[in-house]
C-alpha cells in the first residue's frame, strides 16, 4: 500500500519533481566539477621527492615567484654547495616547444640527480632512470600526453620544435602521472650544447626538513649583495603561485562557481519545502482514511529523496560521458603548458554529489514534512475548503 501510494504521488506531480530532478542535477554537476578540480589543483601543489628530503627553488627577488628561475649565473652552484644543510643543489635549464599540431610542452634539461629526487616530475622505476642516464646525449623521458600529442614511442628518434629549434631526442621512457602533463626530460649538458648557454641555469636545493628554514636564509644573506639576489621558495609555494597563473582556475574556484552552488541548493531547498508544505491537505486526508504519521513523513520524505537522487544520478552519468577522458585546466600564457592533468570525475567527486543530492532535498523536505503531519486535522481539511 505505502509503495503503491509513493508511486501515485510520484506520477502525479512528475512536472513538478521533473524541475526540481533537473535543478539537482546542474547543482550535483557544479559540486562535483568543483571537488575534481580542487584535488586536482591540491594534487599538484603536493610535493613528492625521494629520500626523505624537502626540495626549494631558487628564483630571483626581483620577479615574480618561479618567472626567470633559468637566469642565474652559473657561479651560484659552488656558492649554493657551500651552505651548511644543502645535501643536493641541482643545475636545471627549461625551454618551450610548440608543435605544429598546437601542443605546447617543457624540455627541461636535468642533472642525473633531477631525475632521481624529483618522483613527482619523472614517476618512473629505477631501471628508467639507469637507463636514461647512459643515454647520452640524446636521452629523453616524455609524459604521456606529449608522447600521444607528438605521436612518440619508446625506443624513438625524433626531432622535437623548440624556441631554439628543432631538438634531437630518443624516447627511453614514457612517465604517467607527472606533476606537468607536458614535460620532455633531457640531459642537462646537451640542453647547454643545443641552447649554447653555459652561463646561467635554474637551482633546486634540497635539505633535512629540519634545515629548510636556515638553508633559505642562508641562500637569502649570501645572494643579496651579488649581481643578482635571490630567494628560495619551497616547490608548493612555486606550484600554487603556477595554479594562480591558470586562467581556468579563478574561474572555476572562484565566487561564481560558489555562488552557483550556493544559489541552486537553496532555490532546490526551498522548491522542495513549498510543495510539501502545500500538501498539508493531502496529508490531512491521509490521516482520517487511516495512514498513520509516521508513513505519511516517510512518503513525503522519500519523494524528495528519490527525485534528488535521480537527478544526481543523471548529473553522474552525464558529467562522466561528457568527461570521460578528462577535461584540461588550460594554462593563461604560453610559458606555463601542461600544468595539470586532465581532470577526471573520481569517486570522491561522485559520492560529494551523491551526498549533496541528498541533503539539500532533504534539509527542504523534512521540516516542512514534519510540520505537515502535525497539523491539527480540523485546520489541514479547512485548507480543502
Amino acid at each position: 500500500m505505502q509503495v503503491r501510494l509513493l508511486i501515485w504521488s510520484l506520477r502525479h506531480r512528475r512536472w513538478r519533481h521533473v524541475t526540481n530532478a533537473i535543478a539537482t542535477a546542474i547543482m550535483v554537476a557544479v559540486v562535483m566539477l568543483f571537488v575534481s578540480v580542487l584535488l586536482e589543483v591540491m594534487s599538484f601543489a603536493r610535493e613528492r621527492t625521494a629520500g626523505g628530503l624537502s626540495r626549494m627553488l631558487v628564483t630571483p627577488k626581483i620577479s615574480a615567484p618561479g618567472s626567470n628561475i633559468d637566469g642565474m649565473p652559473m657561479t651560484f652552484l659552488d656558492m649554493f654547495k657551500g651552505i651548511e644543510g644543502a645535501q643536493v643543489v641541482q643545475r636545471r635549464f627549461s625551454l618551450i616547444g610548440r608543435h605544429p599540431s598546437g601542443s605546447t610542452y617543457f624540455v627541461i634539461g636535468e642533472e642525473d640527480s633531477g631525475v632521481e629526487l624529483n618522483a613527482d616530475l619523472y614517476p618512473v622505476s629505477r631501471e628508467v632512470v639507469e637507463a636514461w642516464k647512459k643515454d647520452r646525449p640524446l636521452g629523453a623521458i616524455v609524459t604521456e600526453a606529449t608522447a600521444r600529442d607528438l605521436r612518440l614511442k619508446v625506443g624513438d628518434t625524433a626531432e622535437v620544435p623548440t624556441a631554439f629549434g628543432p631538438l634531437r631526442i630518443h624516447v627511453v621512457a614514457i612517465s604517467r602521472g607527472s606533476a606537468l602533463t607536458q614535460l620532455i626530460g633531457i640531459h642537462f649538458d646537451y640542453i647547454q650544447q643545443f641552447t649554447k648557454n653555459t652561463d646561467t641555469s635554474g637551482y633546486r636545493i634540497f635539505t633535512r626538513p629540519e634545515d629548510f628554514d636556515r638553508v633559505t636564509a642562508e641562500v637569502d644573506a649570501r645572494t643579496k649583495n651579488s649581481v643578482m639576489p635571490t630567494r628560495a621558495i619551497s616547490s608548493t609555494e612555486y606550484r600554487q603561485h603556477l595554479a594562480r597563473l591558470s586562467a581556468t582556475i579563478p574561474t572555476i574556484l572562484g565566487f561564481l562557481g560558489l555562488f552557483l552552488i550556493l544559489t541552486t541548493a537553496l532555490t532546490l531547498a526551498n522548491s522542495t519545502a513549498i510543495s510539501v508544505r502545500e500538501r498539508r491537505t493531502e496529508a490531512a486526508t491521509l490521516r482520517v482514511v487511516g495512514y498513520h504519521r509516521g508513513s505519511i513523513l516517510r512518503l513525503f520524505v522519500g519523494e524528495a529523496l528519490i527525485v534528488g537522487l535521480v537527478g544526481g544520478i543523471v548529473a553522474i552519468v552525464v558529467l562522466t560521458l561528457l568527461t570521460g577522458s578528462g577535461f584540461k585546466l588550460g594554462s593563461a600564457a604560453l610559458s606555463q603548458p601542461g600544468l595539470f592533468q586532465a581532470v577526471k570525475m573520481g569517486w570522491f567527486a561522485m559520492a560529494c554529489g551523491i551526498v549533496t543530492s541528498i541533503v539539500v532535498p532533504l534539509a527542504g523536505a523534512l521540516p516542512s514534512a514534519i510540520a505537515a503531519v502535525r497539523t491539527p486535522l480540523v485546520e489541514g481539511l479547512r485548507d480543502s475548503g
